[in-house]
């Protein structure tokens, strides 16, 4: 009996002992879960102000890609306008080049007529000094006679 009675108090000791360390356990599991609570509250704070902060990134990317979208379109059309430009002027300068060349030939051909004029003026001018020589001549044989003549 005695030794029944040493038995039930030993167990009724274990059992205030697991009582004391359940006790025990659930006060620091609470202390536990109160602190990472804590802990994880400013942490939650941030991940809130990051996301927040993401948010306007990606509103901030959103933004910028239709800036993007709106300057290349830009781009675009004014690379057709300079390509519009280029070959308006292209086809000018070609039209220009062969209305010189045009002119070039013309400008050849009256040169070519001035020389042949200034040739012709030469042999006229050369024609017309043996002329007035020739009438010169004619002048003094003339004088000759009408003092033959006279006398």
């Amino acid at each position: 009996n005695g030794r029944l009675q040493t038995l039930l108090d030993h167990c009724q000791n274990l059992r205030d002992q697991v009582t004391d360390v359940e006790v025990s356990n659930n006060e620091l599991g609470s202390n536990h879960t109160a602190m990472v609570e804590q802990q994880m509250d400013p942490i939650s704070k941030q991940v809130k102000i990051n996301t927040d902060q993401l948010g306007i990134h990606e509103e901030h990317g959103l933004d910028m890609r239709a800036q993007l979208a709106s300057i290349q379109a830009t781009f675009a059309d004014l690379s057709s306008d300079v390509n519009k430009i280029n070959t308006s002027y292209g086809e000018r300068i070609k039209s220009a080049e062969t209305e010189l060349d045009v002119q070039g030939a013309d400008i050849d051909a009256a040169q070519t007529d001035l020389r042949a004029l200034k040739s012709e003026t030469m042999m006229s001018s050369t024609s017309l000094k043996l002329a007035n020589e020739q009438v010169a001549n004619l002048q003094e044989k003339l004088k000759k006679e009408f003092k033959t003549i006279n006398i």
